[in-house]
C-alpha cells in the first residue's frame, strides 16, 4: 500500500510499467483556473467551466461556493483583490472584466477588453491583458474612465 505521493502499486504483469495509484478524491472545483488569496486568508478559485468563484480553506480544506452560477459570470478566468478588498474578475469569453464589493455586489468596470484573461492590483491600479495573438495590456480605472492601452503584440 502506498505511504506517499512517490510510492506505486507493483508493475502490471507484462508490462514493466507502474500502475498509477490515487492519493485524493477528484477536486470539487471543476474548471479550476485563476486563484487568489483573498484578504480574509481564504484561496479564492475562479472556475472557468462552471461560471463560479469558491473560496477554500487552505487549513480545514472546506471548500465554500461565493459566487454561484447563474449571476452575471459566465467564464470567470482570473481573480485579484484590490487593497480595499475588492474583488476583481477577468469574465473572458463575454469580454468584461467585473468588480465585486466586499458586500457582494457586482459593477461591470468594462467591456472594451478582447478575452481579459491575466488581472492584477497594484496598489490602488488594476491591470488587464487579452488572451489572443497580439493581445493587449491595459489600466483599468474601476470608478470610470476608458480603459488605457499599454503595450501590445
Amino acid at each position: 500500500m502506498p505511504t506517499n505521493g512517490t510510492d506505486l502499486e507493483a508493475p502490471e504483469p507484462g508490462t514493466g510499467r507502474s500502475r498509477p495509484v490515487r492519493l485524493n478524491e477528484p477536486s470539487g472545483l471543476r474548471g479550476a483556473n485563476g486563484i487568489a488569496f483573498g484578504p480574509d486568508g481564504l484561496l479564492y478559485v475562479a472556475q472557468f467551466l462552471t461560471g463560479r468563484i469558491s473560496a477554500v480553506d487552505i487549513d480545514s480544506g472546506e471548500v465554500e461556493l461565493v459566487v454561484p452560477p447563474g449571476g452575471p459570470l459566465r467564464t470567470p478566468d482570473d481573480i485579484a483583490f484590490g487593497a480595499d478588498g475588492t474583488m476583481y474578475i477577468a469574465d473572458l469569453a463575454p469580454g468584461r472584466v467585473w468588480r465585486r464589493s466586499p458586500n457582494g455586489e457586482f459593477d461591470l468596470v468594462t467591456d472594451a477588453v478582447v478575452a481579459p484573461n491575466g488581472i492584477t492590483c497594484l496598489g490602488d491600479r488594476l491591470f488587464v491583458n487579452e488572451m489572443r495573438s497580439g493581445g493587449r495590456l491595459f489600466e483599468l480605472f474601476p470608478d470610470g474612465g476608458s480603459p488605457v492601452l499599454l503595450t501590445e503584440g
